[in-house]
């Protein structure tokens, strides 16, 4: 495995509060790869920052049992808008 990307991660933040993780992927061959990337972002990326938005778990059960076990402040209810064309 040597030199082999294991984890990646797209984030930012706003204004100072809060911080977004849009996605994340790891390789599951690197086990805990995933909470690892996670800590690591919390820590450097998200330094000084008092809220993490995980995004949406997209229905996958074992996801959003791993996003509940990091105890959210808040779950957000997501809509979806369409606009009516004519």
């Amino acid at each position: 495995m040597g030199d082999a990307l294991a984890a990646f991660s797209v984030h930012s933040k706003t204004n100072g509060l809060i911080g977004h993780t849009f996605f994340e992927k790891a390789d599951i061959q690197f086990e805990g790869a995933y909470q690892f990337i996670n800590q690591k972002c919390a820590e450097v990326v998200f330094d000084g920052v008092k809220y993490v938005n995980r995004q949406d778990d997209i229905g996958i059960e074992g996801l959003r049992k791993a996003k509940l076990s990091y105890y959210p402040v808040m779950l957000l209810d997501k809509y979806r808008v369409k606009r009516k064309c004519k």
